[in-house]
């Protein structure tokens, strides 16, 4: 079966989310409900969703958290509660790679589609993070660096990257002793990314 790019238009729209638990078998299991609403009655197409703090576990099947129409690719958070994400592509899409970053704090997900040559990742990290944050950026770095032999992707990266002090309009950091604002600096410079959407 050939796949189109029908789904990747001018009028193609990216979806992030922040659902403070999407637990199918809790007591917000409607919020997935509302999500599916959202997307079967939105005009324009969707081609990704990233959702941070899934709140997902290895026991919770892709099939209790699919959404119509597009495939899962999920980071679950490790030994604690809460936190972890997912990204959701559009069925549309041919995923060629993915990969997942998950600890006690951090969750990374990123897919490359080749036949758009564009990497689309979401990144949560817990606010008491400050350890394993570099590894998740450098597990990204090396994903990205996997796929610009010859020519460079899009690279779009969505997510809750807590880090409240950081002028992301400016692309700049705060004080220096800020480990993990100099990892997003950092990363920022070394890839020439820049924030598009202000939020």
């Amino acid at each position: 079966m050939e796949r189109s790019l029908d789904a990747v238009s001018p009028t193609s729209k990216l979806l992030l989310l922040n659902a403070r638990s999407l637990n199918p078998g809790g007591d917000t299991c409607w919020k997935l409900g509302l999500i599916r609403d959202y997307v079967a009655n939105e005009r324009t197409h969707i081609v990704t969703i990233a959702v941070t703090e899934t709140w997902f576990k290895g026991y919770h099947s892709d099939a209790q958290v699919q959404i119509p129409g597009y495939d899962v690719y999920r980071s679950d958070r490790v030994n604690r509660v809460g936190g972890g994400c997912a990204l959701y592509v559009q069925c549309s899409l041919a995923v060629s790679d993915t990969t997942c970053f998950a600890s006690a704090n951090n969750n990374m997900c990123a897919v490359y589609v080749e036949q758009i040559n564009t990497i689309y990742a979401v990144v949560y990290r817990s606010e008491s993070s400050v350890f394993d944050f570099q590894n998740l950026m450098d597990s990204l770095q090396s994903f990205i660096d996997k796929h610009s032999d010859g020519r460079l992707p899009e690279v779009v990266i969505s997510g809750d990257f807590n880090l409240p002090l950081f002028q992301w309009a400016e692309g700049s950091s705060v004080p220096v002793d800020q480990p993990n604002y100099n990892v997003v600096t950092d990363f920022m410079d070394s890839n020439f990314v820049s924030q598009v959407i202000e939020g």
